[in-house]
Parts: structure tokens; sequence; C-alpha cells
């Protein structure tokens, strides 16, 4: 390996490994593991590829960290990301806040096509995905996603928050909140099933 991670902060390690990744993207490689993160991990450069072993990577957050998110997209124009084969869990009973994923670029009507693929994002204090209000990135692709257990929603996609997507094969459970809150446009949903979700009471649903 190129790098070697300890268990404690192994997100200075994994952002490392991204940040020395070519102006043009790459891939950063997880391992099978638990990958401990007491900073979010954060991704601003177009063609960037975080890719584990399956669930049994975990990017798992500190006890305490209290983060925005575990793993944040963010930056002017910033495409071509993909994230797969790998598990976010937020430690939700040891944080006051805190999403799964975080993605909001800063240019309105961008096709981004960003993937997510083959992702297990679970115990989150806040929303398992966090689409950035008003961001109106399209051309997204999430695929094979299970999303439970999160204090909030388990998708969140606000007013003009995300366009011209797919949403194919994601299953979301047991969040207090809603299961899926779509205020975007032009998005396909196939295969998707939600169930268990309102628990916070009040007029949350799972669509």
């Amino acid at each position: 390996a190129d790098y070697y991670t300890t268990g404690t902060n192994d997100n200075v390690q994994i952002q490392a490994a991204i940040d020395a990744l070519p102006s043009s993207g790459g891939k950063v490689l997880l391992q099978a593991g638990t990958y401990s993160i007491g900073a979010e991990l954060s991704i601003a450069t177009s063609g960037i590829v975080i890719e584990g072993q399956g669930v049994a990577t975990i990017i798992f957050v500190q006890s305490g960290a209290n983060i925005r998110s575990a793993i944040a997209i963010t930056g002017t124009f910033t495409g071509s990301i993909k994230l797969r084969n790998l598990a976010i869990d937020g430690n939700k009973t040891n944080q006051t806040s805190g999403d799964g994923l975080y993605i909001h670029t800063t240019v309105a009507t961008a096709d981004t096509d960003n993937i997510f693929e083959n992702l297990l994002i679970k115990n989150i204090k806040q929303n398992g995905i966090e689409i950035g209000a008003h961001n109106a990135n399209g051309s997204m692709y999430f695929h094979n996603l299970h999303i439970t257990n999160c204090d909030a929603d388990g998708y969140h996609d606000p007013i003009f928050g995300l366009t011209d997507s797919v949403i194919d094969s994601v299953v979301i459970d047991t969040c207090a909140n809603h299961g899926f809150y779509i205020g975007g446009v032009d998005d396909h949903f196939t295969n998707c099933k939600t169930f268990y979700c309102g628990s916070a009471g009040g007029n949350y649903h799972g669509y």
C-alpha cells in the first residue's frame, strides 16, 4: 500500500491519498477494514474515484467527531466523481451532528456525471445523503444503495437540489423523518423502496 492507517484519525492518511492525486483525477482504493475518521473526507477535484472492497470497507465516524458529513463532494464544477463499494457508519449515538454523504458543488445546471453505487450508509445522526439546496446539479447516478437508521431523512434533496438524474435500486429504512425527501426536478426513480420511516412522528413519509 502507498498509505497505512492506524485505526485512529484515518482521515489524515485517506485525505493525503486523495490530495496526492493529479489534477486530472485518479483512484484511491481502500482495502477491507474499518477506517475511523475524526474529520470529514473532502473531494473537491473532478475525476476522483474512491473505491472499497464492498461493505467490509467501512468509513466509521469516531465518537464525538460531530462533523458535517463523513464524505463531502464540494468545489466549483466538481464532476465525474465515483464513490463505490463501501459502507459509511455515522456512529450516531456518539454524535450531535453529521450527514453520511454531502454533495454540493457551486455551479448551477451542471451535468456533473457523478456515480454512487454499491454503498451502505447507516447509523447517521442527520441525513444519509444530503444534496445541497439550490445546487441544480444534474446527470448523477445512484445505484444499489441501502440507507438505514438515520435520525433525519435517508435521502434529502431540497428544492432545486438535483436535476436530470437516475436513482436506481435504492432502499431506505428506519429513518426518523422521510425516507426520500424529493425537491429536485426531472429525476427518474426506479426499483426504489422505503419502509419503517417517520418514527419521529408528525408529517413524515416514505416519499
